[in-house]
């Protein structure tokens, strides 16, 4: 298995290597022109590549007009925060893995650049995706600097892993990942990937314990960057200030529906502007990294009582794997509604409560 899980990545590397030589005759161009201006400004005013660039991709010969328009929504965010663009607009290897295949592409572009040149953060949106607040910064959700080794922030919907938008950190780490999300059916042609196999497969390999041991993964609350549009009778998740909507399913509804928030963006953008300390972003996220500092130290004593022989085993275990879990873990099922940051409280109190109940009988 370590030999076939070994080719596999050797086949997807040179098949890497082949995309890098041949990236500037289809990877860097945009045929569509009305996506031509959306690469915003590459570098600051100082010199300074910007922290983050983002990614998507919208190819055919008949490319549909909602997501050119959606694309298009991003211009006034990349202009005010400085921040490139790459769209992917050729079918590079077919499908679904085009997605992991331009990434790998991008990310192995950047660590060839000195230090300096690099962009740090790659965030990927799908292209039915609007901007709509272009007031919020996308470094609003980055990791704090006690948090170095952090490479991938994403979100959650009811099957798990949804891969709609997330940011990955250009780095070695994410090569590995995303070579081996490709490589998967190579090397393990046992897993069903179900549907969305791209998604599947980066889900898979995610959970692997490499990529997470260390604190690489986190998943933050969906409606941060991934709100979602129901069926016009359910309604949407979006509130005043957020940053983007999503509008993953719909059928055919979904076109009417992007065609109503895209109306709104490129007619009165301002309206639906919302300075980012009026937002509830601010205080939300500083609750969030606080509960994860939190649920990282009670995890971290959770193992010394263990290692110690200090605690029960069994519940000590159980109840410091689910606040592992909710921290990197693809699978945990949270569908639309869900709280996170409940579920973290929750989670954490259960542990702290054992172990203070162990701390006092001892």
């Amino acid at each position: 298995m370590k030999f076939q899980a070994r080719s596999a990545l050797i086949a997807v590397f040179v098949f890497l290597s082949l995309l890098f030589l041949l990236r500037p005759s289809f990877l860097q161009s945009n045929s569509n022109s009305d996506l031509k201006n959306l690469r915003g400004v590459q570098h600051q005013r100082d010199g300074t590549v910007p922290r983050i660039a983002k990614v998507s991709m919208l190819y055919g010969s008949e490319v549909n007009p909602y997501y050119v328009r959606a694309l298009k929504s991003h211009r006034r965010h990349n202009e005010r925060w400085n921040y490139g663009m790459h769209i992917l607009e050729q079918d590079m290897i077919g499908g679904y893995w085009n997605k992991p295949s331009y990434l790998l592409s991008l990310v192995v572009a950047e660590l060839a650049k000195p230090p300096p040149e690099r962009v740090e953060w790659l965030m990927w949106v799908d292209a039915d995706l609007i901007l709509v607040n272009h007031a919020v910064p996308l470094e609003t959700f980055l990791p704090p600097p006690d948090f170095p080794n952090i490479k991938f922030l994403g979100s959650r919907d009811g099957p798990g892993l949804n891969s709609g938008t997330f940011f990955l950190k250009v780095s070695p780490w994410a090569v590995q990942m995303l070579a081996k999300s490709i490589g998967l059916p190579m090397f393990r042609p046992d897993v069903d990937l179900g549907y969305s196999i791209d998604q599947s497969a980066m889900a898979y390999i995610l959970n692997e314990t490499e990529f997470h041991a260390s604190g690489e993964t986190v998943f933050q609350p969906r409606t941060w960057y991934n709100d979602f549009q129901f069926h016009e009778e359910i309604g949407t998740e979006w509130v005043e200030g957020d940053l983007l909507i999503h509008f993953p399913g719909l059928e055919e509804d979904r076109w009417l529906l992007m065609d109503k928030w895209l109306n709104k963006v490129e007619r009165s953008p301002d309206s639906l502007l919302v300075d980012l300390e009026k937002t509830r972003y601010p205080g939300e996220i500083k609750d969030f990294w606080d509960m994860l500092r939190h649920s990282i130290d009670l995890v971290n004593r959770a193992q010394t009582y263990i290692d110690e022989g200090r605690v029960n085993l069994e519940a000590v275990a159980e109840a410091a794997f689910k606040v592992q879990q909710l921290i990197w873990d693809t699978k945990v099922f949270t569908p639309p509604g869900t709280d996170l940051m409940q579920l973290y409280k929750d989670a954490t109190a259960e542990l702290e409560k054992l172990l203070d109940r162990h701390a006092s009988s001892t």
